[in-house]
């Protein structure tokens, strides 16, 4: 009877041990934040050379983190560009490139597809609570983006203060369930229109840095950078709340913009227009618990995908087709990115690991998919390290050929799997909160 009961003691305190230890073992499971800054353009950084005080906050993440130079987003406008980021593939696979005019997106917009496995879904399935915030109308939950999101917030173009009232409280009642969670917080403050609150609209007065802009741009740009100051701010509270409540350490964060901002460079204002630096490159930032390091390579918005997942320790799908920023060996093989609109205009972009880029553009009518993507009229190959505002393209057949066979190699891949969006009525309210941010006119 003795022996038995010591075996039972043995049994319970065994039980007990591995209880404690699978506790343990989860609580070290990281926190994962993705947080996603519209319209906001690297240049305009201090951490990317910019020489206004615009983001001392980002700035010092940066300095402790991983800082990638040379970003491009897979789409320079947002519903597309989040797909992208959400599904870890190109807009001519995920089909999210909805119809730009009022008319048009009265008649029929486009929804992300639920055979697109997304991140808060695999999150999800990985015992992960999930959290999303978004102030943009873009990714209201009628559009799809709200797969595999417990909570899934839309805050109505709200500014950055509310957004992270909305996020302390969110995080505040998920972390009483003792699980780790993934959060999508959205920061809408620099895109247009610029309105930032006193004392950020009039911080910035006088001539930009950067290009030569006529006065009217000028007027623009101050405001522009007042409201990425503002934002920046108020990243910096984030950032102090979640060390109040012990969470910064053990949480791993991606920060990015989904797209920048055109100021006439080439002719537009505001974004989703073109497939030039001024919209395409973005400021990608990494806190993976590796040391500063700031690599020079192209990179894209969609390999944020596998990045998050493998710094949880989630098997990344094999639908993938981000690479794992944690690694630089993984963009060795890798030729180039895609970045890709169909709005006002009908373009692709290929940009090659060093840099190089090259612009097609196609008539509006042949749509999103290109039979033969090399067919397009080249508009010119560009050089970052020598003309960072492409603002002199060349033609020289010599470098427009290799990157179009790049290009080709690339789209061929990616136009396999893809999956036909669906159609998707909007409401009058989305209508008319989308025309608020100057879209559907």
């Amino acid at each position: 009877m003795k022996k038995f009961t010591a075996w039972v003691i043995l049994a319970a305190l065994f039980g007990t041990l591995v209880f404690a230890m699978g506790r343990l073992l989860k609580s070290s499971e990281p926190n994962v934040i993705l947080i996603v800054l519209d319209t906001l353009r690297a240049d305009h950084l201090g951490t990317y050379g910019y020489a206004r005080d615009t983001s001392p906050h980002l700035d010092q993440f940066a300095a402790e983190n991983l800082q990638f130079n040379y970003a491009m987003t897979a789409a320079p406008w947002t519903p597309a560009s989040l797909a992208s980021m959400f599904s870890g593939v190109y807009p001519s696979r995920h089909g999210m490139m909805p119809p730009d005019g009022r008319g048009l997106a009265k008649q029929s917009s486009h929804r992300l597809e639920s055979q697109v496995e997304t991140l808060a879904e695999i999150f999800s399935a990985h015992g992960y609570l999930t959290a999303g915030i978004t102030p943009n109308p873009w990714l209201k939950s009628e559009f799809g983006y709200n797969q595999g999101f417990d909570r899934y917030h839309y805050r109505d173009r709200d500014r950055a203060a509310e957004i992270n009232g909305a996020a302390f409280k969110v995080i505040s009642e998920i972390t009483k369930q003792k699980k780790p969670f993934f959060l999508f917080l959205h920061y809408l403050d620099p895109h247009d229109p610029y309105d930032a609150p006193e004392p950020y609209g009039s911080m910035f007065k006088g001539k930009p840095p950067g290009l030569d802009y006529a006065p009217e741009m000028e007027q623009l740009i101050n405001a522009y950078d007042g409201e990425i100051r503002y934002m920046d701010d108020r990243v910096g509270e984030l950032f102090a709340f979640l060390k109040e409540q012990g969470l910064y350490d053990n949480s791993r964060i991606v920060i990015l913009g989904d797209h920048g901002e055109q100021f006439k460079e080439h002719g537009n204002l505001t974004h989703g227009f073109m497939v030039h630096t001024e919209e395409l490159h973005i400021p990608l930032l990494v806190k993976s618990g590796q040391p500063h390091r700031a690599p020079d390579f192209t990179v894209s918005s969609i390999d944020i995908f596998p990045t998050l997942l493998e710094m949880a320790g989630i098997p990344v799908p094999a639908t993938a087709q981000g690479l794992s920023l944690l690694n630089d060996e993984n963009f060795r093989a890798r030729e180039g990115v895609l970045s890709e609109i169909k709005r006002k205009y009908n373009q692709k972009a290929f940009t090659n690991f060093e840099g190089r880029k090259l612009i097609l553009e196609y008539p509006l009518e042949s749509g999103l998919v290109q039979e033969d993507p090399a067919g397009g009229k080249v508009l010119g190959v560009f050089d970052r390290h020598s003309d960072y505002a492409e603002l002199h393209p060349s033609l020289d057949p010599a470098l427009i050929a290799p990157l179009k066979q790049e290009l080709s190699k690339l789209y061929a891949d990616t136009v396999k799997g893809r999956i036909e969006s669906t159609e998707a009525p909007v409401s009058d309210k989305t209508l008319e909160q989308l025309k608020s941010l100057g879209y559907l006119h």
